[in-house]
């Protein structure tokens, strides 16, 4: 946002006008539009001033105790998105963007420690001796305390190479099942595997065509 005229210069321009300068002379003379001298003339005339008016904002602030409460879910649903957050918020009548949230889980160091607590509480009770931990090329993924605490039990981690996961198929139905599962929101295994298995319906062969035709794999048409 750009920041508004000085008080000052606004008290010049106006004088300028009154001491008999045009609009044009006025806007050439002190670098600025024509228009905003023709505005701050106009709110002169009622008020006797072309001064800022104060600024007011309309977005809903977010009190410290809903803020307490929203940096407190990810310990108790580490799967929840930005999203679902903030669509939590709305829920209890404070409407503000995703982009809101995850810049206050940010400021509060949260973004790392939400994927750290999925490693730790998570993965790591889960590994033996030998195992091996695929991921992908994360930043969280790579910070110390997550290979720290893969490695503390015996597993070993192996990063999947650097690619594009626009040009492949499987991450663009993965995106969509994510979506449909956190919708679902099922709290056992069970109900989670059998979740799956009816949300295949939702992906018909020529949706799968797609996804590879997307991807560039589709052969040449004859």
């Amino acid at each position: 946002m750009t920041r508004p005229y000085s008080n000052d210069l606004r008290e010049r321009l106006t004088r300028s006008m009154i001491e008999g300068r045009s609009a044009r002379e006025t806007a050439k003379l002190f670098g600025v539009s024509v228009a905003s001298v023709v505005k701050w003339q106009l709110r002169m005339k009622p008020t006797g001033t072309a001064a800022q008016l104060q600024m007011v904002s309309y977005r809903k602030r977010v009190s410290l105790g809903e803020k307490d409460c929203l940096l407190g879910r990810p310990a108790e649903r580490p799967d929840l998105t930005v999203r679902a957050l903030a669509d939590e918020l709305a829920e209890r009548g404070i409407v503000v963007s995703h982009n809101t949230v995850w810049t206050m889980m940010r400021a509060s160091g949260l973004s790392s420690k939400k994927g750290l607590f999925a490693i730790e509480q998570l993965l790591v009770p889960t590994l033996a001796a030998g195992d091996v931990v695929i991921l992908d090329n994360l930043g969280r993924h790579k910070g110390g305390a997550a290979r720290k605490a893969i490695r503390a039990v015996g597993a070993s981690i192996f990063f999947l190479p650097s690619y594009s996961p626009g040009l492949n198929p499987i991450e663009q139905v993965f995106a969509k099942l994510k979506c449909l599962l956190q919708k679902a929101e099922e709290c056992s295994l069970d109900a989670l595997c059998n979740r799956l298995g009816s949300l295949l319906d939702a992906f018909p062969p020529h949706e799968c065509a797609t996804y590879l035709r997307n991807s560039g794999y589709a052969s040449n048409e004859r």
